[in-house]
């Protein structure tokens, strides 16, 4: 076995060390600077690698982050512009960028000056943007990359569609003679519905690429419903032809018989309540009572809660409520994997008859601009699109990135991965960083 080969320890940001070049993730939790440590990354990308704003691409999740974000950048421009100028303002990190690129690229103050200028009066242009909004940009000039038709129209909210294609699941699915009736009972019993069932598929489509586990044997047969009934019945003529005298057995037994911290008076009484209850129901597969005691009385718990040297009390309800409970166990595990592997047909189908649907009708939720822009990036036959876009974007900041989400880490990947562009992904942990390829 080879010996496992440890991994470079973290290192702390050096804002002015740092290369510009290659794949940096960036770890910052809340309150660490991280905003601040991007403008200046910003300023250093303009200035030492003659970047336009057009070219560094800032990347973060909603429209409020993008907006702090712009705000401050230009405020950082606009105070180091100042400070080129005329010496005024400028705080510690202004001075020694002005310095270190003048001592390590050569250009005059003058040249800065121009350079910060030109910035300035370009924000307006720059590539700040949620990564929906990146998202479709980068799509509108490759319609053909994404299979989309050219006209396509951004819809806030596609919840109402979603559900329309859930509702026609649930018609066909649950709501019809292929769904048996133990199962359509036990969904109800769950408080499953059209509703909960388009939530899931909404945490689908917002991340199709997530993996998912399910057990095995999903698809095994539904519980036998007629066996389990006859079962039910015959626990309930014992029941009602004998209560008093298992009750008066019980009553009677010696002491230390059974285990006294569990047939304690309470619990036995709360037993037989429960047998009254579920008995009652005529439905087997009818809820537990809460907190059920309904296995003391079964053969096999009074069996292990038997003392020793004692005799075990026997009776045929014992054995015909053991027969039961065990069956009702297996039923219920039964229509658990029946109920997953319904769910697991909801997150294979729907969301794919969703984007069709879409594609139909030419529309695109902000999660669709996300999964075309990733089939866009791997479809190979448009190979080229990766290159249009690090050509469009040489340098890249991405905020907030979602490193655990295969969407949104696949698709910047996919654009960057194995260049020398300086790319800073920055995701939230303790400061530190680590290069990448």
């Amino acid at each position: 076995m080879n010996a496992a080969v440890p991994r470079a320890a973290p290192l702390a940001l050096d804002l002015f060390t740092c290369a510009l070049e290659g794949t940096t993730l960036v770890e910052a939790s809340a309150g660490t600077g991280k905003t601040w440590n991007i403008c200046g990354l910003y300023l250093r990308l303009l200035l030492e690698r003659d970047f336009d704003v057009r070219q560094i691409l800032v990347v973060t999740f909603t429209n409020a982050a993008t907006a702090e974000l712009r705000t401050r950048i230009r405020d950082r421009i606009v105070e180091t512009l100042r400070h080129a100028r005329d010496g005024n303002g400028g705080d510690d990190f202004v001075r020694e960028l002005l310095a270190r690129v003048e001592a390590h690229t050569g250009r005059t103050r003058a040249e800065i000056v121009a350079r910060l200028e030109h910035a300035q009066n370009s924000l307006d242009e720059a590539a700040i943007l949620t990564i929906h909004a990146f998202a479709s940009r980068a799509l509108a000039d490759t319609p053909f990359a994404a299979g989309l038709p050219f006209a396509v129209e951004l819809v806030s909210d596609d919840g109402t569609m979603r559900r329309d294609v859930v509702n026609d699941f649930w018609r066909r699915h649950v709501a019809s003679d292929a769904c048996a009736p133990a199962l359509a009972a036990y969904l109800i019993d769950r408080n499953d519905s059209p509703e909960s069932f388009a939530r899931i598929v909404g945490r689908r489509l917002a991340k199709p690429f997530a993996r998912l586990r399910f057990p095995a044997g999903l698809d095994a047969a539904a519980p036998d419903i007629e066996a389990l009934g006859a079962l039910y019945r015959a626990a309930g003529d014992l029941w009602a032809m004998h209560r008093g005298a298992i009750a008066t057995l019980l009553a009677a037994l010696p002491t230390k018989t059974l285990h006294g911290s569990i047939y304690k008076k309470d619990a036995i009484d709360k037993a037989f309540a429960d047998w009254d209850v579920w008995l009652r129901n005529d439905d087997p597969l009818a809820k537990f009572p809460r907190n059920s005691k309904l296995d003391l009385l079964t053969s096999a718990r009074l069996r292990d809660c038997t003392g020793k040297g004692a005799r075990t009390p026997t009776h045929p309800f014992f054995d015909a409520s053991d027969a039961l409970v065990t069956a009702i166990d297996a039923a219920r595990s039964e229509l658990v994997r029946a109920r997953l592997a319904l769910i697991r047909r909801l997150v294979d189908d729907v969301p794919a008859q969703i984007r069709r649907r879409k594609r139909e009708l030419r529309v695109a939720g902000y999660d669709d601009l996300l999964h075309n822009l990733h089939d866009a990036l791997a479809n190979q036959r448009f190979p080229g699109l990766p290159d249009r876009l690090r050509a469009q974007y040489p340098a890249a900041l991405i905020d907030e990135f979602q490193d655990t989400d295969p969407l949104q880490f696949g698709i910047f990947h996919a654009i960057y991965r194995g260049s020398p562009a300086p790319v800073f992904n920055n995701r939230k942990k303790a400061v530190e960083w680590v290069r990448g390829s």
